[in-house]
């Protein structure tokens, strides 16, 4: 069972993520930001199965370490855009 729950405290943005008892898997996070990020965690970690959903087994804390996220996004040719390919 999976339970998901809000506690401020962690730090901002942050989330946990730890087994309970009786099996269950509890994601914490400090606010509805951190739990999103914390379901992302559990969700990317995951393995699938036919009906199943195997959770990772990274348990621990994270915190962010300052308040700006983004992503690269490399929109310009670089080298791997000209390797010829391999057949």
């Amino acid at each position: 069972m999976l339970v998901l729950d809000i506690q401020s405290g962690i730090g901002v943005e942050g989330y946990r993520i730890e087994g309970a008892p009786g099996g269950q898997l509890r994601i914490t996070g400090d606010s509805d930001r951190g739990l999103l990020y914390g379901v992302g965690k559990f969700l990317h970690g995951a393995r699938y199965a036919d009906r199943e959903v195997i959770p990772g087994s990274w348990r621990g804390v994270s915190v962010p370490q300052c308040s700006l996220r983004g992503m690269y996004l490399a929109l310009h040719q670089n080298y791997y855009s000209f390797v010829p390919s391999r057949s």
